[in-house]
């Protein structure tokens, strides 16, 4: 669990080639998992997707559960309604766009390497996002960080990367990334 290095862990006996999609989050594991994908895209001559997945129902959630605690009178010092509006019109939005900046810094890792990438944003719950994409575009191996960007330095595997490893239905490689300083 508390790997320091990458892992690749072999689904049935399957093939790594030809598609590799790498998870991108922001982390500097996802990241370094991109240029591990590049790489072997390079040597299997494999095709290269970066999908990055972000939750738009998240503060929608959020605002629900706090709708249901709070008094009317609490709801309104604290302005409920006017705060889920928010959410939903500027921070639903700019989470988009913040995942679409990583794969946009994906590609610039890619170009730098010469390899040509894909990219690709979902929504949803991101295992579930990633899941449902992997199944869509049928692919070989998944390339995704030990741990998210939001890890503190005891997580020993991020719920993502541990859910895709369960249900994944291709290999995965599990970036460790730079070591942590």
């Amino acid at each position: 669990r508390r790997i320091e290095t990458d892992c690749l862990v072999v689904k049935d006996g399957s093939e790594i080639a030809p598609r590799i999609v790498a998870a991108v989050d922001g982390s500097l594991q996802s990241f370094a998992g991109v240029k591990t994908a590049l790489m072997l895209a390079r040597g299997l001559r494999a095709t290269v997707e970066a999908v990055a997945a972000f939750d738009p129902d998240f503060h929608a959630t959020a605002f629900r559960g706090l709708k249901g605690v709070l008094s009317d009178e609490a709801g309104e010092v604290f302005h409920v309604n006017e705060q889920e509006h928010l959410h939903e019109q500027i921070i639903d939005s700019g989470m988009a766009k913040i995942y679409r900046g990583h794969l946009e810094t994906a590609q610039a890792i890619a170009d730098d390497e010469g390899v040509e990438i894909k990219t690709t944003l979902v929504a949803g719950k991101p295992y579930r996002a990633i899941l449902e994409h992997l199944h869509r575009c049928a692919a070989t191996l998944l390339v995704v960080g030990r741990v998210g960007i939001h890890a503190d330095a005891e997580l020993d595997v991020g719920s993502n990367t541990e859910n895709l490893l369960r249900l994944a239905p291709c290999n995965i490689l599990i970036s460790a990334g730079p070591p942590s300083s």
